[in-house]
């Protein structure tokens, strides 16, 4: 049996919305080569192989967390929506004979760059994944309340506003997962090493990504279903108001010419 390394620490940062590419890079290359991937920047950080990913994710393999930190907050003005909170995924790893994933622990075949590259893919998805999750919660726990007072009292008190509102920010959550980020879609990165997809496959099942977004769709779906009633619902009443505005101005006509055709009063 091949002998096994000390165990080291892989962290995932979800830094914000997305990275300012262009002066990121900038930054960056003044004091560290960056070499680019598709969809990912590669650098050498103080010893620490990091890989930037432009949705917002930053994933560090090795090194003391200090030296993150130091680089976290040297990129943290080149982040588009920055979060207060860094949401963080940690793996340990190893090196021995061929790859193993298990209780959040990566056994290395190697420490080859392309190899933590493509684990870093599936990692990456994940920890954007983990953001999208959290912001759906949010929105249920907010709207928690809607079916109860439905129940209960047949009405909301939620102006129309308040609604297209809720349901615009649903929008730009879907949007993100299924168009903007990839996370529905191998990377375009296995394109060009097609031999390092079962890598990225094998971390992509470990860490459900897929099951994940599934669930996330169909949670995003059933609170879309209730906006989408309420709106009916607040156009409805619009519509009906209008409807009574209308018959009062028509009788206000009928009134008038009555007096003025019939009765002759003025």
């Amino acid at each position: 049996m091949g002998e096994v390394v000390q165990d080291n620490e892989c962290i995932a940062y979800g830094v914000g919305g997305r990275f300012e590419i262009p002066n990121l890079l900038e930054d960056l290359s003044r004091t560290h080569p960056v070499t680019r991937y598709r969809d990912v920047y590669h650098l050498t950080f103080k010893d620490v192989v990091t890989y930037i990913f432009d949705y917002g994710v930053i994933v560090f393999w090795g090194g003391d967390r200090r030296i993150h930190e130091d680089l976290l907050d040297r990129i943290k003005h080149h982040i588009h929506r920055a979060h207060v909170d860094y949401f963080k995924d940690t793996f340990t790893y190893s090196k021995g004979e061929g790859l193993k994933i298990q209780n959040d622990h990566i056994t290395l075949p190697g420490t080859e760059e392309l190899e933590t590259l493509a684990l870093s893919h599936a990692i990456a998805q994940s920890t954007k994944l983990s953001q999208f999750e959290d912001s759906a919660a949010s929105t249920v726990e907010s709207s928690r309340h809607i079916p109860k007072a439905l129940a209960q009292d047949g009405k909301i008190q939620m102006t129309k506003k308040a609604i297209s509102k809720m349901r615009g920010r649903l929008y730009l959550v879907k949007s993100d997962i299924n168009l903007q980020h990839g996370l529905l879609d191998t990377p375009e990165f296995f394109w060009e090493y097609p031999e390092l997809e079962p890598i990225y496959t094998a971390m992509n099942r470990y860490l459900d990504i897929y099951p994940r977004i599934e669930v996330l769709n169909r949670k995003l779906e059933v609170i879309h279903e209730l906006f989408s009633m309420l709106a009916d619902e607040q156009n409805y009443k619009y519509s009906n108001y209008l409807e009574w505005i209308i018959i009062l101005l028509i009788s206000v006509e009928i009134i008038f010419t009555i007096i003025h055709d019939v009765l002759k009063l003025f």
